[in-house]
């Protein structure tokens, strides 16, 4: 959609001059071994996930989301299992709300968007919240575009995110953005 998109050096199988081959992805590379998209952190009742990936598209949009919800309290809401006495415990430990930090990220796609909207109506339904924190120029603009800023809060760092979402606190207009109206003088005060 929107966006500089990169292509990966690392799928060469020629690796650069001076260097052996071992068969394995340097490990600067965003595709290493184990293929992680995100790292992961809970903050209180939330989880802030930090995307490692600069472009979020397909299957791996798909794959973010999936890892995001089996580390929440809708884990099991989304895999249509009706949740054990043992696992209603666990859930009221797990996070209910979600901070994903898109300082990485330079390109999204409709599938990712789309993914996180179905990640979000299943939130609602038990009072969890998403707050987008470092969004690129790109990145919010996209979501300006499609008036999804209005479902997901964009915020400047981390910890403005999840007071955010864990009090409900409406969104942070934007940096340099509307102020308020201000009252017109119409001369007679």
């Amino acid at each position: 959609m929107f966006g500089k998109r990169k292509q990966d050096e690392t799928k060469s199988a020629v690796p650069p001059s001076g260097q052996k081959p071992d068969g394995q992805a340097p490990p600067t590379s965003v595709h290493a071994a184990d293929h992680r998209i995100a790292t992961y952190e809970v903050l209180g009742q939330t989880l802030v996930v930090t995307v490692i990936s600069e472009v979020l598209s397909g299957s791996d949009a798909r794959e973010l989301i999936n890892e995001i919800a089996s580390r929440s309290a809708y884990s099991n809401e989304r895999n249509d299992k009706a949740p054990s006495m043992e696992s209603q415990d666990s859930v009221k430990t797990m996070p209910r709300h979600f901070v994903l930090d898109l300082q990485n990220v330079e390109y999204m796609d409709s599938a990712c968007l789309g993914a996180m909207v179905e990640l979000l109506t299943s939130m609602q339904s038990r009072g969890g919240r998403i707050a987008l924190v470092n969004a690129g120029r790109n990145v919010e603009y996209l979501f300006r575009l499609t008036q999804l800023d209005r479902l997901f809060p964009i915020c400047r760092d981390v910890m403005m995110a999840i007071e955010s979402v864990e009090r409900g606190a409406p969104a942070p207009g934007p940096v340099g953005g509307r102020s308020k109206k201000s009252k017109k003088k119409n001369g007679w005060d």
